[in-house]
C-alpha cells in the first residue's frame, strides 16, 4: 500500500487522478484509437494535465506546444511538485531519471545515480514510493520475508507524465531553454513515441493480450474498447522503461 501526505500537492493530485479513473479517455472524443493511447500514455489520468490538451491540435503539436515550451504549464510542471514536496531534489531527479531510463534494481539505481551507498539509495526511494511516483515490484513467487529485502523487488516510475518529462525533457534541457523544441521533437521524442506509448497502454487496464512478436505490440484496452497496435523497434532503444 502507498502512503501520500495528507493535504500534499501530489496527494491531491492523486486523488484527483482516481476521481476520474473511469472516464480519463473521453477527455479525447474526436481522437483516433491511436492517438487516444498515445495522449494518455503521456498524460495520464491526471485532469489538470488532460485539459492543457487541445485536441483540435495532434499529438505532435500538443507534445511540442504544451510540453516542450518554455513557459507553458506543463513545461516546469515536474519540478514544481518535487519543490512542494522534497528537499534535496537534485538527488531525488537523478533517481527518478535513472528508473526512467530502465534501471529497475537497487544496485543498479545506486550506481546509476552516483550513489555509493545502496541504503541511501533505499531511503530516497522509499520517500518516492510514498509520494506515489515510484512503486516496488516483486515477482508472485517472493516470500513475505523475501520482500523485506531491499535488495529484492524492481522499481519503476508509477505516474505516465514523469516517465515521459524524465525519458524525452530532463536530458534535453538545455535544447529546450534555448527554443530547440523541433528538434527535440523530431531527433529525440518522434522516432521513439510509439514505443513509448507501447511499453505504457497497459496502464489502461488491458483486459486481453493478444499474441506479442518482436515487432509489434498488440494490447486490447479495456477502457476505449479497441485494438491498437504499434510497432515496435528491437534497435537502439531509448525513451522508455
Amino acid at each position: 500500500m502507498l502512503f501520500y501526505m495528507e493535504g500534499g500537492v501530489l496527494a491531491r493530485r492523486k486523488r484527483s487522478e482516481n476521481s476520474v479513473k473511469e472516464n480519463r479517455m473521453s477527455f479525447f472524443p474526436d481522437y483516433s484509437e491511436r492517438d487516444k493511447v498515445i495522449a494518455y500514455s503521456v498524460l495520464g489520468g491526471i485532469p489538470h494535465y488532460l485539459k492543457q490538451w487541445d485536441q483540435k491540435l495532434s499529438v505532435a503539436e500538443n507534445i511540442k506546444r504544451n510540453i516542450l515550451t518554455k513557459g507553458c504549464i506543463l513545461y516546469s510542471e515536474v519540478d514544481f511538485l518535487l519543490h512542494q514536496e522534497l528537499r534535496e531534489t537534485p538527488v531525488y531527479n537523478s533517481v527518478i531519471e535513472v528508473v526512467a531510463l530502465g534501471n529497475t534494481t537497487l544496485n543498479s539505481i545506486s550506481q546509476k545515480s552516483l550513489m555509493e551507498d545502496t541504503s541511501k539509495t533505499s531511503v530516497y526511494l522509499k520517500n518516492l514510493i510514498e509520494l506515489g511516483i515510484v512503486q516496488r515490484e516483486f515477482s508472485v513467487d517472493t516470500k513475505v520475508k523475501e520482500r523485506a529485502n531491499g535488495n529484492r523487488g524492481i522499481y519503476r516510475l508509477t505516474d505516465n507524465f514523469f516517465r515521459f518529462r524524465y525519458a524525452f525533457v530532463f536530458a534535453n534541457f538545455s535544447q529546450l531553454e534555448d527554443g530547440d523544441v523541433d528538434g527535440v521533437y523530431e531527433y529525440i521524442v518522434e522516432p521513439a513515441l510509439h514505443e513509448f506509448a507501447a511499453r505504457n497502454s497497459y496502464r489502461l487496464r488491458p483486459v486481453n493480450f493478444c499474441k506479442i512478436s518482436c515487432r509489434c505490440y498488440r494490447n486490447y484496452c479495456g477502457e476505449i474498447g479497441v485494438m491498437v497496435t504499434f510497432k515496435v523497434s528491437t534497435k537502439n532503444k531509448k525513451g522508455g522503461e
